[in-house]
Parts: C-alpha cells; structure tokens; sequence
C-alpha cells in the first residue's frame, strides 16, 4: 500500500512540468498555427516564387537598383581649359583646327564614352589616311590626317615655332629642340605609343602648351557671317557679339544663336528640335552650309554652353 503522507519521497520537478504543472501554476501552452493560418502562407510562398521567376518582383537578396549615371557632357571636358594637350589633341587641332576633334581625343572623355586610348596609326587608319578613295573625316568626330598633321608637327619643330616637351628615356622630362627633329623619326612601341627616336635615344610621351601650339597653328577663320536680316530680333544699339575665340563650328552656331535669340531659343520640347532651329538659322546667315554639313550634337551643347557662359558674365 503506497502512502502519501510526509514522509512519501518527493515527485522529481521534471515530472510535475511534464503534466502540465511545475508546484501550484499550471503552464501555458505555446500557440499553435490553425490549419487555415498554415495554407494561406504557403499559397503566399508560391504567389511569391512565381512573380519573382515571371520577373515582377526582384530576387530576394538583390540590392535596390542604382540609379542611371546621366551620360558624359563634352562641354565638361573643354580642352581650351587645360594648359598641356597631348600629342593626338595637338595633331587633331593641327589637322581640323576643331576644338570638339581636339576634344575626342582626350583621355578622360575617351573613357567616359568607352572608348579606349587613341593612337597615330589608329586614328590615322580609322580615318582612311592613305587609301586611295576613302573619305577621310567626315562627321565623325574622331577622324583626322594624323599623319599628315604630325608632317606639319614636325616642319614646325624643325622651325623652332614650337617646342614639345617629353620624358626621355633617363626617365626625365625634357624638351625637344629642332636638331632632334631633323635627325629623328617616328615609331611605335607594341602598344601603339608614340616614340620619338633620335639615333639611340628615344623620347615618349609627348605633349605640347596649349598656347604655344595655337599661337604656331592659329585658328582658321570661319565663313564670313552675312548681316542679319531685318525681320531679325537684332538690337542695332547693342554692340555685344555674343560669345568670340571659340573653334570655327561651335562659333557658327553661336553666332547663329546669339544673333537670332540672344540666349538658348525656348519653346522647343525636344533637343533635336532646338538644334534643327539652331541649324537652319545658321545656314540663312552662311548659304555656304548645307545639311550634309550638320554638325554633331556635342557642337551644339557647346554653343549652347558658350551662350550660357557669355550671358553669366553680363552685367
């Protein structure tokens, strides 16, 4: 016979929890999901899994998208704004006398675009220099007679009319004086970088000063601009030009602009549309330009620029 008084032995605590009392609490059971509750997340998880393989939601660990890098503006990268040009943006200048050529030639802007690093012989290739029937230039902006502008280089430096700088192959910066043109030559290392070689020195990296290369190769001037029209918003007071000492074709197109509108012409809802208007009243002042002539966006965002800049300045 068991007995419960005092001096029955003690239920182990284990014991007590596993009926459902621990002394004299009882303890609560933990909640439970329905069976409802466990259908409707399931049917959740595939409504999920589908849209994201349909592409209507984005993988779950995904970072959020990163916003789109507005593209490269060429007026940014204005080569008249740095005092050394490299050796392609020399012979660019030489060749077009085209600041936006000059521009394309750029390292900076040539990989902001991904373009890689140009060259003398690519460019000189890409522009069809020296096949016979090829139409060199053109509207592409990074085509030009780099071969025969380094020619015109190299008569100037034999001259004394210009000096270009480069580091020599002590590693030291140096300048190279007419003699050295004279007796050295041209060549290539494997990259394609330019080498000048005089008996059994040699010469890389070759850059000119901006001012001594326009001061020795000054701008062309451009088609002479006809006398606007009377039907013209043109003040007769006002002797402010408008913007000067651009390159030929971004100041064709100022001229245009400063000369019809007096600032950037409104009323346009698309680009295309403002550069067309730009474009038609430059050919009423210069008959000469015809539309195989139009030149490429980048001149008309620095036009557009030029004004802006020239308008800033006004008291």
């Amino acid at each position: 016979m068991t007995t419960h008084g005092k001096d029955a032995p003690p239920v182990p605590l284990k014991t007590l929890k596993d009926t459902g009392y621990a002394g004299s609490k009882k303890s609560e059971a933990a909640p439970t999901q329905s069976e409802g509750e466990r259908s409707l997340r399931a049917l959740d998880n595939m409504l999920t899994a589908s849209m994201r393989r349909d592409g209507l939601l984005p993988p779950p660990n995904d970072p959020p998208p990163v916003p789109a890098t507005p593209p490269p503006n060429i007026a940014d990268y204005d080569p008249l704004q740095m005092p050394v040009w490299t050796l392609l943006m020399a012979l660019a200048w030489i060749s077009s006398r085209d600041v936006e050529r000059v521009t394309w030639q750029r390292d900076d802007w040539r990989r902001a675009n991904g373009l890689p690093e140009g060259s003398v012989p690519t460019v000189s290739i890409g522009a069809g220099e020296g096949i016979d029937g090829a139409e060199v230039g053109g509207s592409d902006p990074t085509a030009f007679k780099a071969l025969e502008a380094f020619a015109q280089l190299l008569a100037a430096g034999q001259e004394g009319r210009i000096e270009v700088q480069a580091m020599s192959d002590r590693g030291e910066p140096d300048t190279l004086r007419p003699i050295d043109w004279t007796y050295g030559k041209l060549s290539f290392d494997h990259q394609y970088d330019e080498i000048w070689r005089v008996g059994r020195q040699h010469f890389h990296t070759l850059t000119v000063q901006r001012d001594n290369l326009l001061k020795a190769f000054p701008p062309k001037l451009a088609i002479p601009v006809l006398a606007p029209g009377a039907d013209e918003p043109f003040d007769p007071q006002s002797h402010d030009d408008g913007p000067q000492g651009l390159g030929p074709t971004v100041q064709i197109l100022a001229d245009a602009i400063w000369s019809k509108w007096r600032g950037i012409p409104a009323g346009f809802p698309r680009n295309d549309d403002r550069y067309g208007a730009i474009w038609t009243e430059a050919k009423n002042r210069q008959p000469a330009l015809t539309n195989d002539k139009r030149p490429s966006a980048d001149s008309f965002q620095r036009a557009e620029k030029a004004i802006k800049d020239h308008l800033a300045k006004r008291p």
